[in-house]
């Protein structure tokens, strides 16, 4: 119910050059990316824990125990759709969607033994809404499409749905959407 454009939080490091700081607030401050015909524009990802670093077209996410990139909250609107090659070296490799409550997270992921859609709240075990046998096989580039429209999430792994049907989310998050990979 608050503006999309209100800036709750942003966690300023020391180490920030003023410019970084800039571009940080620009970032969290900006609209929507339009909706247009063609490839999109690159994202514009900002590092959190651990060590993150563009190559070229990719994002490098490392971290121990945690390493993390994060689009802006003010870069996704209820319906949206990401789409990435990603490819897990080791550990957990998630994506994840923070609540506007402290704690509570959606989360899409796993390793090399499944993959889960999860309901998050800190201090309690994730309440799983959707699961596959399929894992996230390490070394290996797998296919990854998201669609969020209102209520509903649908994902693709590798040309596969996770689930017949878009998945009922528990409410309507509009926040940051990020990768967090976690160390083994």
């Amino acid at each position: 119910s608050t503006s999309p454009r209100q800036l709750g939080r942003l966690r300023v490091r020391p180490a920030w050059a003023a410019e970084e700081l800039v571009r940080r607030v620009d970032l969290a401050l900006g609209e929507p990316r339009p909706a247009a015909a063609g490839p999109p524009p690159p994202a514009d990802w900002v590092a959190g824990e651990g060590a993150t670093r563009a190559e070229g077209e990719e994002i490098v996410v490392e971290g121990a125990p945690r390493g993390e990139a994060w689009l802006p909250g003010t870069q996704w609107t209820e319906g949206w759709i990401l789409e990435a090659t990603l490819v897990r070296d080791s550990g957990e490799l998630w994506i994840v969607q923070p609540a506007g409550e402290p704690g509570r997270e959606w989360r899409f992921g796993g390793d090399g033994t499944g993959l889960y859609l999860e309901d998050r709240i800190a201090g309690r075990p994730p309440v799983v809404l959707a699961r596959s046998p399929r894992g996230a096989e390490a070394g290996v580039p797998h296919l990854l499409r998201m669609v969020r429209r209102g209520p509903g999430l649908a994902v693709t792994w590798d040309g596969e749905p996770l689930s017949p049907a878009p998945v009922a989310m528990p409410g309507r998050w509009r926040g940051k959407v990020g990768i967090v990979a976690y160390a083994q």
